[in-house]
């Protein structure tokens, strides 16, 4: 059993005072997933505290917040934020908290609930919710990204992503990373949080994406995998279907394999190629017969 505790000093960090926040959670398994938590102060009461997460209670994982709102001695019951359909298999990652200067809560994420598919290889979007009771409702989701960011490999390697947000006021002042263009962009939006509408989104930042080509695509037979931009030996391939589980695996391959596609059923699929250091990237294929 997994506890998380909330500590409290008034001692300037010699001694601290111990409270149960979240006691037997219901944890994310797939590792793939940005898992990680946060927790907010609001500076307008300091009375007021926000732990925001990633649960699985509902069958596929969802952003939660517990709060207090007397010093963390009491939390309350877990409220679910995202508000697409319940047990979806649209899964939610990457959480960040932040109280504005007014002590409005908000709370954003990755979302992938405009994808087709389930699970985590699945196109995304930034999104964000906003609370005036300090967690005890939320209104409406904001989709703060203006595209679907298709899936790409990079985003499994650790240190690629990237979340933030400040509520300033009406505006909700956010940056995330997301592979749009190709490439791993970092973009901001200035939105209002009462429209939703913003002032235009401004790229910050990129970085390169190493290709993999696949090819024919859609695959009515074989597969042909060309990975030159590899070297060295012990490269892997892997392959999953839709639902993540994998079907197929290499070790030691060759800059140029075929793969024959025949014993599985029309749909789509991702190949992964990776090293030693199991640094790689995962393109998606379809098989249409």
């Amino acid at each position: 059993m997994q506890n998380i505790f909330f500590a409290k000093s008034y001692s300037k960090g010699s001694t601290f005072n111990y409270r149960d926040l979240l006691v037997s959670p219901t944890p994310v398994q797939d590792t793939d997933y940005k898992n990680g938590y946060h927790l907010a102060a609001n500076p307008a009461d300091s009375n007021q505290f926000c732990f925001a997460y990633l649960g699985n209670q509902d069958g596929d994982p969802d952003v939660f917040v517990n709060t207090s709102n007397d010093g963390g001695m009491t939390w309350s019951s877990a409220v679910r934020v995202n508000d697409d359909a319940i047990g979806n298999g649209k899964a939610q990652d990457m959480v960040w908290a932040n109280y504005g200067t007014d002590g409005v809560l908000c709370i954003t994420w990755r979302d992938r609930r405009n994808g087709a598919g389930t699970g985590f290889f699945q196109p995304s979007d930034t999104y964000c919710a906003i609370s005036h009771d300090n967690g005890a409702t939320f209104l409406p989701n904001i989709r703060l990204s203006s595209v679907t960011a298709a899936f790409d490999s990079v985003l499994l390697d650790k240190g690629n992503d990237f979340m933030s947000c400040q509520l300033v006021h009406d505006s909700i002042n956010a940056a995330w990373g997301d592979v749009r263009t190709g490439k791993l962009n970092i973009f901001f939006a200035k939105t209002s949080d009462s429209t939703g509408q913003n002032t235009g989104i401004v790229e910050v930042a990129s970085e390169d994406i190493p290709a993999l080509e696949l090819f024919p695509n859609p695959v009515r037979e074989s597969l042909i995998v060309n990975s030159y931009w590899f070297n060295g030996s012990g490269i892997r391939m892997v392959i999953y279907d839709e639902s993540g589980k994998e079907i197929f695996q290499k070790n030691s391959i060759l800059p140029n394999e075929t793969i024959d596609c025949l014993k599985w059923a029309d749909g789509i699929y991702f190949v992964k190629v990776s090293d030693e250091e199991n640094k790689g990237i995962i393109k998606k294929f379809i098989i249409n017969r």
